[in-house]
C-alpha cells in the first residue's frame, strides 16, 4: 500500500532549503512519501540502471529526479576529483501508466558504495547497510540541470565537498570517505540503515565466495568478507552457498583499460595486460607497445613503452569490486583451471585501491605511468576534463564497444546478476509486483534494458529471441551473439556464439 502520509521530518525538508524550487519529476519530500524499494551493489551498472528506470518505469528520463553523492559526476565539476566520495543514489518518479504503482511515486534507493560485494552479501545475510537518508540529506540541483538525458539530478552534501554547501544544516551531509569508513560502513550524517531487497553484481554471486573446498571463478581471491574487513556484511560464505541464493542473469557488460596519457600509448597486447595484472611485469620498459597509436598504425609496435626503467602503477579497484573480479577472472583465469597454478591480480602497493570508478579515473589522472580498468561507458571521460591526463586503451588493435562484444570481438565482458534476499518473500505483495513481475524482467529485455554504452541484452532471457549471429539493436544496446552463461561459474567460460 502506498504511504501518502508525510512525517514532520519530511515536511521540514523544504524549510531547510534542501530541495530546489525548480525541478522536473518529484521533490525530495514527495520521494520520501512514495513506495520505497532498497537495492545496492554494482557501481558499473548503476548509471545504466538509472536510464532503464527513467525510460520505462517513469515514462521518460525527464520525469526522473535523482539524488546522488557520486564520486565520478560528469559533466559538472562538483565532486570531481573528490577521491573517496561514497556513492549513494536515489531515483524517484511518478510511475507511468501501465507500470507498477502507476500514478504513484516510486522511490528506489541504490547503494553503489563498495560495489558488487554489497550486492551479494548484504541480501544473502539479510543485513542492514547504509543508504542515503533523504529525510536529512541536503541536496541542490546540479549545475548541469537538466542532465543530458533530461533527468533532474541533485547533488547531496558530503564531508568531501562541505565547502560547496555552506548552507547545509548539521546532519545534512554524508560524513566519511570510502577508504576510511567504507570497510566498516562507518558513515554518519545523512545515511540510514536498511536491509537490501535485491543486490546487483557484475558477476555471478559465487565469484565473491571464499572458495574453501570449491573450485570457482575467482578462487576466493575476490572475497573481502573476512578478518576485520567488510565484516558489516555478515558471515562469509562459499561459492556454492552464494550461488544457491535466488539470482538470475540480467545483461552483459563490457569493460576496458585506461592509462596515463604521458606514456604515449593507446593500444596494448592482451598478453601484456595479463602479465601486468599478475605482477609478472612491473616496469613499462618491459612492456611492448601495441599496433595502434591514436587511431593510426603505430610505427613503434613491439618496442618498449618506456626507454628507461619506469615502474608500472596499477590503479586497482578495491577487493569486492565486480570490476576487479572480472579483470581477475578474464585476464588471469583465476580459479578457472583445475590443473594449473593459481594466478590472481597483484596489488603492487604503489597507490591505494580505488573504491569507485571515479577514484580509478582520478588515480590514473594523477599518476605519470599508471593503468586501470573501468566499464567502457567511462571511455568518453578519458582525455576530457577533469581526466585530461588519461587515455582509453584498445587491446590487440581493437577498440572496445558493446557492439564489438556482441559480435565476438571483445572478450572482457561478463554477465551481471540480480541477487534476491532469501529471507524475504518475492511471491507476494509489493516485492512480487515490483521485482518479480516488473524490474528483473525489464532489466533483461532488449526493449527495456539499461541504455548504456557498456550494456548488451542477452539472448534467450527476458523475452529476447535467440540471436543466431544476427545482431538485434535497440538504441545504444544489442542482443549479444556471444555469451558466457553456464550452470556454474560462468565468468570462467570464454565468450561463445550462442
Amino acid at each position: 500500500m502506498i504511504n501518502i502520509k508525510l512525517t514532520a521530518a519530511v515536511a521540514g525538508i523544504l524549510a531547510l532549503g534542501a530541495a530546489s524550487s525548480s525541478f522536473a519529476g518529484v521533490t525530495q519530500a514527495q520521494a520520501l512519501a512514495g513506495q520505497s524499494f532498497w537495492m545496492g551493489g554494482s557501481s558499473a551498472a548503476v548509471s545504466g540502471f538509472g536510464t532503464a528506470i527513467g525510460a520505462d518505469l517513469c515514462g521518460g528520463a525527464a520525469n526522473v529526479s535523482e539524488w546522488v553523492t557520486n564520486p565520478s559526476k560528469m559533466p559538472t565539476t562538483r565532486n570531481a576529483g573528490a577521491v573517496g566520495t561514497p556513492d549513494f543514489r536515489v531515483f524517484s518518479c511518478v510511475a507511468a501508466a501501465g507500470k507498477p504503482f502507476a500514478g504513484n511515486v516510486v522511490t528506489i534507493y541504490y547503494r553503489a558504495e563498495a560495489g558488487s560485494v554489497v550486492g551479494v552479501y548484504a541480501p544473502y545475510n539479510n543485513v542492514a547497510v547504509n543508504e542515503l537518508n533523504l529525510a536529512t540529506a541536503y541536496c541542490v540541483a546540479d549545475p548541469g540541470n537538466p542532465q543530458s538525458d533530461g533527468s533532474t539530478q541533485y547533488d547531496c552534501a558530503t564531508s568531501n565537498n562541505a565547502a560547496e554547501y555552506p548552507a547545509a544544516p548539521a546532519g545534512g551531509s554524508v560524513v566519511g570517505t570510502s577508504p576510511i569508513q567504507g570497510p566498516g560502513d562507518g558513515y554518519t550524517g545523512s545515511v540510514a540503515l536498511h536491509t537490501l531487497e535485491v543486490g546487483i553484481s557484475d558477476v555471478e554471486p559465487g565469484a565473491l565466495g571464499n572458495s574453501l573446498g570449491e573450485l570457482w571463478a575467482g578462487n576466493g581471491n575476490n572475497d573481502p568478507v573476512s578478518g576485520a574487513y567488510y565484516t558489516f556484511l555478515g558471515n562469509d560464505a562459499t561459492p556454492n552457498q552464494l550461488q544457491n541464493m535466488p539470482h538470475s542473469v540480467l545483461f552483459q557488460q563490457s569493460f576496458g583499460f585506461i592509462a596515463s596519457k604521458g606514456l604515449g600509448i593507446s593500444d596494448l597486447p592482451s598478453a601484456a595486460i595479463s602479465s601486468i595484472l599478475a605482477g609478472v611485469v612491473t616496469d613499462w620498459s618491459k612492456v611492448a607497445q601495441g599496433s595502434v597509436l591514436n587511431g593510426a598504425a603505430n610505427p613503434n609496435e613491439g618496442k618498449p613503452v618506456a626507454a628507461a626503467a619506469t615502474p608500472i602503477v596499477i590503479c586497482h579497484r578495491d577487493l569486492g569490486s565486480g570490476t576487479r573480479t572480472s579483470a581477475d577472472i578474464v585476464f588471469e583465469q583465476d580459479g578457472c583451471d583445475p590443473t594449473g597454478a593459481t594466478k590472481e591480480l597483484i596489488d603492487n602497493g604503489a597507490v591505494p585501491d580505488s573504491f569507485s570508478t571515479g577514484d580509478v579515473l582520478a588515480c590514473v589522472q594523477g599518476q605519470a605511468a599508471a593503468i586501470g580498468y573501468v566499464s567502457i561507458d567511462n571511455y568518453s571521460k578519458a582525455g576530457a576534463a577533469p581526466y585530461a591526463n588519461t587515455v582509453a586503451l584498445s587491446l590487440d588493435g581493437r577498440t572496445p564497444s558493446n557492439l564489438l562484444t556482441a559480435v565476438g570481438g571483445w572478450q572482457y565482458a561478463v554477465e551481471a546478476s540480480a541477487n534476491e534476499n532469501p529471507t524475504l518473500n518475492f511471491n507476494a505483495g509489493n516485492l512480487q509486483t515490483f521485482y518479480t513481475n516488473y524490474l528483473i524482467p525489464a532489466l533483461k529485455a532488449l526493449a527495456t534494458a539499461p541504455q548504456s554504452a557498456q550494456v548488451n541484452a542477452l539472448p534467450g532471457i527476458g523475452g529476447n529471441a535467440s540471436n543466431s549471429g544476427t545482431v538485434q539493436t535497440n538504441g545504444k544496446i544489442h542482443v549479444s551473439s556471444f555469451v558466457r552463461n553456464s550452470s556454474k561459474g560462468n565468468s570462467c567460460n570464454p565468450l561463445y556464439q550462442q
